[in-house]
């Protein structure tokens, strides 16, 4: 026993809030995750600050939004003068873990400073049918640290690839289990999948939900067992969500320019998903939608029970270990803020979040500033930047210029319709969330930090294969 809590921060990777029955899912996709909800403080209203993990990974670790950090692809490594949680845990006597499934969370990139122990599973995994039981293997390896820890306060960061695509394992609860079904959860067979074929993907998702849920509940069981489940702070999260046919890619465009590429390019259109509303199932070379950017954010702490208390206002994902911070009484100046003034009631904390996703190594990104009723969507072209690339992905730089001709660069949406631009109908809520981004991008860009790169090694490169980043 320790007077100082534990801490536990547990990420499920490409997981949707509201494909969680403890935040109003009309299926049981999450009893454990509703039973930690319901022991903690569920912040209802949650949103990342990238839609890709290379991003919005070093924003969660950080507290800092990308504009601040620039790590903006797989090359770049968190900067040397970001704060790091786990250095000042172990300042502060923890004992550090960390345990990450994906590559983009990696030594490689400077995610093990400050851990005592920091693992790098998609090292040592191997797939079987085709699938790496992510999930599993995170909550034994979690498990497994914890018995060998010395009894000290301790502080774990698990990274669980558990939620992202390729959808397997997977519980047999929403899919019917049909091995010669063309949709089987491969990464092939999703980005295939047609719009009438939708309600088969979300079911595939769900069952992947179903499982890591399965297993994030062995950990939490665990905790209890042992007697550590009350002195534990546990947060979970995600980095960001997934569009499961919601949306196509470039659905926002000038309708002449629209119908005259469908006509002259139908296959082509169709394949990559271009103009379909309800096409696309992935978070790559998109826009920042709800589905994408609402994430869960539960935190449970130590000693006391908070009855599955919600709390509505608007929080972000850099808010998170700066609350993890507060909570143990360790100093960490970044740009997030402590979440522990809501614990005791619901208010509004933040007027507006915000996000900031580069597409194509920097050369479009996509920046969104939301309130409770209004999203403004910027589309920011920097082709300029194609000089200083040594090496450059062709199809991403044609992708790039052949959107900035047919894509707007400024959209208004009408929460939560995300459909239709509503600009036009709605110049003063332009006018007040266009001011906000631009101060928000003044304000964080006065910290900003430039970062080194590192090359890809083998197991980087075939990981990112894997999950459809590189070909």
């Amino acid at each position: 026993m320790t007077d100082k809590p534990n801490f536990i921060f547990y990420v499920s990777d490409s997981l949707r809030a509201d494909h969680l029955s403890c935040y109003g899912y009309g299926r049981k996709t999450s009893p454990h995750i509703d039973c930690l909800s319901r022991d903690g403080i569920r912040f209802e209203r949650a949103f990342a600050q990238a839609y890709k993990t290379v991003e919005s990974s070093v924003s969660i670790l950080t507290g800092l939004y990308p504009p601040a950090h620039q790590a903006r692809t797989t090359y770049d490594i968190v900067p040397d003068e970001a704060p790091r949680i786990a250095c000042r845990f172990a300042d502060h006597g923890y004992t550090t873990a960390g345990f990450s499934s994906l590559v983009q969370i990696s030594k490689r990139r400077g995610f093990d400073e400050g851990f005592h122990t920091f693992e790098e599973l998609f090292r040592t995994q191997e797939a079987t049918d085709g699938f790496t039981d992510w999930a599993g293997v995170c909550t034994d390896q979690a498990i497994n640290w914890i018995e060998e820890c010395d009894g000290g306060p301790f502080f774990l960061f698990v990274w669980s690839n558990g939620t992202h695509d390729p959808y397997g394992p997977r519980a047999d609860v929403f899919a019917e289990d049909d091995p010669d079904h063309p949709i089987d959860g491969s990464l092939e067979s999703l980005r295939s999948a047609d719009p009438d074929q939708a309600s088969r993907v979300r079911n595939l998702y769900d069952d992947t939900i179903r499982h890591a849920d399965a297993h994030f509940g062995r950990l939490l069981d665990y905790l209890e067992r042992s007697g550590l489940y009350d002195e534990t702070v546990i947060v979970f999260t995600a980095d960001h969500g997934e569009l499961l046919s919601e949306h196509g890619r470039l659905e926002h465009t000038y309708a002449p320019i629209r119908r005259g590429m469908q006509a002259l390019a139908p296959r082509f259109i169709h394949s990559q998903t271009l103009f379909e509303p309800g096409a696309f199932v992935g978070h790559l070379a998109t826009l920042p939608y709800d589905e994408l950017l609402h994430v869960p954010a539960i935190v449970k702490p130590d000693g006391r029970t908070y009855d599955g208390d919600t709390r509505t206002g608007l929080v972000e994902t850099v808010d998170l270990m700066p609350t993890v911070a507060d909570l143990a009484g360790i100093p960490f100046e970044t740009q997030g803020e402590s979440l522990q003034p809501l614990f005791e009631y619901d208010r509004p904390f933040k007027d507006h979040v915000f996000s900031h996703t580069d597409i194509s190594r920097g050369l479009t990104n996509t920046q969104s500033v939301r309130s409770m009723d209004h999203k403004l969507v910027r589309v920011n072209w920097e082709l300029s930047r194609l000089r200083s690339r040594e090496t450059l992905d062709l199809e991403n730089t044609l992708l790039s210029v052949f959107k900035k001709s047919i894509t707007k660069s400024e959209l208004l949406f009408e929460l939560p319709d995300e459909n239709a631009d509503v600009t036009s109908h709605l110049p003063e809520a332009r006018d007040v969330l266009r001011k906000a981004l631009n101060k928000w991008i003044e304000n964080v860009r006065e910290v900003s930090i430039d970062p080194e790169t590192s090359e890809l090694d083998a197991v980087t490169k075939q990981q990112l294969r894997e999950l459809g980043y590189r070909k």
